[in-house]
């Protein structure tokens, strides 16, 4: 007696059933990594945000004047020859002013 190779119906159903599972399976991993960047934006929007009242507080308490734009040589930061100074500019005055860092 001839054996048949192959497939039965039921065998077949089970692999498209499968197989669509899988495909439904990468979908919803693709959306998931492809999240709304919402919470970026309000993260950056909340850090500009704190930088603003930073700068604003300094200008208060420093006679309405901005903070210099740069100003070369002030602080010393460590003890090699080659970067015992480095600048001093706005981000610098206006860091004691902000909560995050």
């Amino acid at each position: 007696m001839k054996r048949r190779r192959g497939f039965t119906k039921v065998e077949l159903i089970i692999a498209m059933v499968l197989v669509t599972l899988a495909g439904l399976g990468v979908r919803l991993f693709l959306a998931v990594m492809r999240a709304d960047p919402t919470p970026r934006s309000v993260t950056c929007t909340y850090q500009l945000k704190q930088i603003a009242y930073g700068m604003m507080q300094y200008i208060q308490e420093n006679d309405e004047r901005y903070p210099p734009a740069k100003l070369s040589s002030v602080k010393p930061i460590s003890t090699k020859a080659r970067d015992k100074y480095r600048s001093f500019g706005w981000a610098d005055a206006a860091n004691n002013y902000i909560r995050d860092k």
